[in-house]
C-alpha cells in the first residue's frame, strides 16, 4: 500500500470513533432490511429479502414515505435482495445469488436498476433496463468457490462505472470482492457480455461483507458472521479498491452492540455513516405470525465520518 493511501486511512479511521446505541432511530414497516440507498439528502430507500417492495423513507421520520413494488418487473414476491448502491440518478440492486436452505440453486438470481424520479408523493424510484438472472455462474467462478455457493451482501459503484460484488461467504477464510467493469451495458441489454476484473480477496479476520459503500476514495466493508453460526462481532475496515491491497480495521470502532448491521449507507453530504440494523429476531417476539406494519421495524444509528 503507498504512502498516500495509508495517511488517508488513519485519517479516516481517527475521525469515526463515535456512535452509540442511545441514539438509535426506530422506522416502521419492516423488520429485515437487507440493503439501501440515498435516493435524495435526506431521503433513502431500502429492500428487504423477505419482500419485493421497496420501502422509501425520510430521514428521522419513522414511518414509509413511500414505496414501489417490483413484483410486476422482476417476475418474483421476494425477489432476495441483499445488495444496493447509487450513483447518479440510478440505484442498482443485487440478490443474494445465495442457494436455498436446502442446497438447491434459487431461481431469483436479479440483478437490475432502478431510476431516481420525481413523482405525486416525492423523490422516487422506477426500474430501468433489464432484469439479469444470467450472471452467477460468472460470480461464482471469480469468488474462488469451489462448492457453487455463494452469498452476496454487499454492493458499491466504482467511479469508472463498474460495480463491486462484496461476498458475505469466505473463501479459504478470506471475504471476496468481485467488479463488474461494464455494469450500465450489461443492465441496458440481455445480450450484453459481462466484463469482470481482478478479485479481490480480504481478509477480515473471519468475517464476510455485510455491506459494502464507496466514501471519498475509498470503500467502507460492513464486516460480520460469514454464517449464522459463526461466532464473532461486527467490525468496519477501510479498503482503497485495489485488489492487491489490504482492507485496514478502524482503530476505533464503533459501538454497535444491540445491533445486527445490514446496510450502511453515506449521508449524501459525507458528514456521517446512516448503519440500518436487522431487527428480524425482535419481530420473531410478537406473538402473530405475520405482524402489522406498526408492529414492524428497524433500528437506525449515525456514525460520523
Amino acid at each position: 500500500m503507498n504512502r498516500s493511501v495509508g495517511i488517508a486511512i488513519v485519517f479516516f479511521c481517527g475521525a469515526a470513533a463515535a456512535g452509540s446505541t442511545a441514539d438509535l432511530q426506530r422506522y416502521s414497516g419492516i423488520c429485515e432490511p437487507s440493503g439501501g440507498a440515498f435516493i435524495g439528502p435526506s431521503r433513502f430507500a431500502v429492500a428487504s429479502d423477505e419482500s419485493n417492495v421497496i420501502r422509501i423513507y425520510e430521514r428521522g421520520s419513522p414511518t414509509i414515505s413511500a414505496s414501489v413494488d417490483l413484483t410486476t418487473f422482476t417476475g418474483y414476491e421476494k425477489s432476495d435482495l441483499e445488495g444496493a448502491t447509487a450513483r447518479g440518478d440510478t440505484v442498482y440492486w443485487t440478490a443474494s445469488q445465495s442457494n436455498s436452505s436446502g442446497g438447491s440453486d434459487k431461481k431469483r438470481k436479479v440483478i437490475f436498476a432502478t431510476r431516481i424520479v420525481q413523482g405525486n408523493g416525492g423523490t422516487t424510484l422506477e426500474p430501468t433496463g433489464v432484469l439479469r438472472e444470467d450472471l452467477k455462474p460468472q460470480l461464482v467462478k471469480l469468488s474462488g468457490s469451489s462448492d457453487g455457493r455463494i452469498n452476496i451482501e454487499g454492493l458499491a459503484a466504482a467511479p469508472d462505472g463498474g460495480l463491486l460484488f462484496g461476498f458475505r461467504n469466505l473463501v479459504d477464510g478470506k471475504a471476496a470482492v468481485v467488479k463488474l467493469k461494464n455494469a450500465d451495458l450489461v443492465l441496458a441489454a440481455k445480450d450484453s457480455l459481462a466484463e469482470f476484473g481482478d478479485t479481490a480477496m480480504l481478509d477480515l479476520d473471519g468475517r464476510g461483507i455485510r455491506s459494502l459503500e464507496r466514501v471519498g476514495d475509498h470503500y467502507l466493508i460492513v464486516a460480520g458472521k460469514a454464517s449464522d453460526a459463526a461466532a464473532v462481532d461486527y467490525a468496519l475496515y477501510w479498503w482503497d479498491g485495489e485488489p492487491e491491497h489490504k482492507a485496514v480495521a478502524w482503530e476505533t470502532q464503533p459501538n454497535l452492540s444491540g445491533l445486527d448491521p445490514e446496510v450502511a449507507m453515506v449521508l449524501q453530504d459525507g458528514r456521517a455513516l446512516q448503519i440500518i440494523s436487522d431487527d428480524g429476531d425482535r419481530c420473531a417476539e410478537v406473538e402473530e405470525e405475520d405482524p402489522p406494519s406498526d408492529q414492524r421495524g428497524f433500528s437506525s444509528i449515525d456514525v460520523p465520518l
